[in-house]
């Protein structure tokens, strides 16, 4: 009942966005696992994060409660530029529906990678905000204590 009323809370305050809510019963991983295979859900929304999740070809996210003002998508590398397109894409979405601003940290801040990543928003020196996104095959240490969004 908690989380179906967390669940609930949840869905309501996120505007116009058509929401279908699903509580099931058993291992957690494979519960997920076998949702994702029966309904094809456009993302799962969590409070716990696994790390097969990272297996999964769907957004996870993962909350941990709160108010998100500021969102922060960290790229990694610059390999696969359709894949960081898209997250970004798919990132700008999610923080526009929740009234927050997205921001861009690339850590390694080299030139060509800066030049490349400007156009697609704005840059910051160091990740900030209540969620951060990563595209899953670039994570490499998990935040332990904050929202994320993995795409």
């Amino acid at each position: 009942n908690i989380h179906r009323q967390e669940a609930e809370k949840i869905r309501n305050s996120i505007k116009n966005v058509p929401m279908d809510l699903k509580f099931v019963v058993g291992e957690y991983y494979k519960s997920v696992e076998i949702e994702i295979i029966k309904s094809s859900p456009n993302m799962i929304m969590c409070d716990f994060y696994q790390r097969g999740f990272l297996n999964m070809d769907i957004p996870i996210w993962i909350d941990k409660g709160g108010k998100i003002k500021d969102c922060t998508i960290v790229i990694y590398s610059l390999k696969k530029v359709k894949k960081i397109k898209y997250g970004i894409e798919f990132a700008k979405k999610i923080c526009e529906r929740l009234d927050s601003s997205l921001f861009i940290h690339y850590p390694y801040k080299d030139n060509e990678g800066l030049k490349a990543l400007k156009p697609m928003g704005k840059m910051i020196d160091l990740p900030k905000g209540e969620l951060l996104i990563f595209l899953k095959e670039q994570l490499q240490k998990i935040p332990q204590d904050i929202s994320l969004l993995l795409i």
